[in-house]
């Protein structure tokens, strides 16, 4: 069913179904797993059971189509950074089984859906990395991302922040986050979400598109801020082009909370 949202002008509020449970990851939480069994056991997980299913899942009922994958063949030996815009409940997931695979992947995340029972270890074993919130969970968190990028995998981030469903424009990005890349001197690739109305079943939900775009690198003679406004600006280009137009299916309706909707 078509769904009225209505959101605040700084345009933070979080529409997916897990809510905020304020939970706060542990001081020693463990983003990597380190123990050979416990690896072997997510790496089963991983590639044997979560990607077939999540596969067949999102090709039959999700995608319409992925454009420009080929895009990635110059990254196939160099690790790398996903940006996408997130309007899906498992957009996610589908950065990892649609455009990084086979490449080991893993997600920046919120804290929350970490600290689902049982959910949660399911979740990390798909790649999640909760954000820090703390000193100690920050160094830990920064090393996690070291050893990612050593061992030439990527990582996924969304710079909106929360999911808002089937969003068909383009809200504040952080422009914090694309300090990422900038530090590590690593390439990052553009996805744009955008919808496809169905043919036959019109008023189902829309089948989603990606569209990936070309590797866009870090200037070795910038320093790491200027890189972060350089990878940015660069990113929210391709996004007003690609998300912004009048192809995009726009399905839910999205309202800006003012004085007159108060009233009404």
């Amino acid at each position: 069913m078509k769904k009225t949202y209505y959101y605040h002008e700084d345009e933070q509020d979080d529409f997916g179904k897990v809510g905020h449970n304020n939970k706060k990851i542990k001081t020693n939480y463990k983003y990597l797993y380190k123990n050979v069994f416990i690896r072997f056991l997510s790496f089963l997980f991983y590639y044997f059971l979560a990607f077939p299913v999540l596969y067949v899942f999102s090709r039959l009922f999700l995608l319409s189509k992925i454009e420009n994958r080929k895009a990635l063949k110059e990254l196939k030996h160099k690790p790398y950074f996903i940006y996408a815009n997130h309007t899906h409940y498992i957009d996610a997931y589908l950065m990892q089984i649609c455009v990084s695979f086979p490449r080991r992947t893993y997600i920046i995340s919120h804290q929350d859906p970490l600290n689902i029972p049982v959910g949660g270890k399911l979740i990390k074993a798909l790649g999640a990395l909760p954000l820090p919130n703390d000193i100690h969970s920050y160094k830990k968190f920064s090393n996690a991302i070291k050893t990612i990028m050593k061992r030439k995998q990527a990582i996924v981030i969304f710079p909106e922040g929360t999911l808002w469903p089937y969003y068909t424009s383009i809200r504040k990005m952080n422009e914090a986050s694309f300090k990422y890349p900038a530090i590590h001197n690593a390439p990052l690739v553009v996805v744009s979400e955008t919808y496809v109305q169905r043919k036959i079943f019109k008023k189902a939900k829309p089948r989603m598109k990606l569209t990936i775009s070309s590797p866009i690198y870090p200037d070795k003679n910038k320093s790491v801020n200027e890189n972060q406004h350089l990878l940015y600006d660069k990113a929210m280009a391709i996004w007003e082009e690609n998300v912004k137009n009048k192809d995009n299916y726009s399905y839910n309706t999205y309202i800006k909370i003012d004085e007159q909707t108060k009233t009404e």
